[in-house]
């Protein structure tokens, strides 16, 4: 799998790791299965979201929209989520500056590098 979601520091964090070609079906499809963990998510104070190693992103419009009404039923338990977001590649960072414009209804501080360091 090119894209995972994993819970970390006792599950306050969430960590989003990409490589390879990510589809917009892939990201749906893991933020769908870690919605099904309401009692986990609530816990969540940050997230980070790993996609430096990804050397293609093939998402719609309709995709990315998606995963922004995703982001915001993880945002009803969590308003107050910090988020990081690295994309090395131009492609990516502009689609994650993109998302990020979109998730505003979020509240969440949102934070988008090219490195995670």
């Amino acid at each position: 799998m090119s894209v995972e979601i994993s819970f970390s520091d006792g599950g306050v964090g969430w960590r989003l790791y990409a490589e390879g070609i990510v589809t917009g079906d892939e990201l749906i499809n893991e933020h769908r299965r870690v919605c099904a963990q309401p009692d986990t998510i609530k816990n969540l104070r940050y997230a980070i979201d790993d996609f430096t190693k990804v050397v293609r992103l093939d998402i719609t419009q309709d995709q990315l929209a998606t995963i922004v009404e995703l982001n915001i039923k993880v945002a009803q338990l969590t308003p107050d989520l910090i988020v990081a977001v690295a994309a090395s590649s131009d492609a990516v960072f502009g689609l994650a500056r993109m998302w990020e414009v979109y998730a505003e209804d979020t509240q969440w501080s949102i934070n988008i590098t090219r490195t995670l360091e």
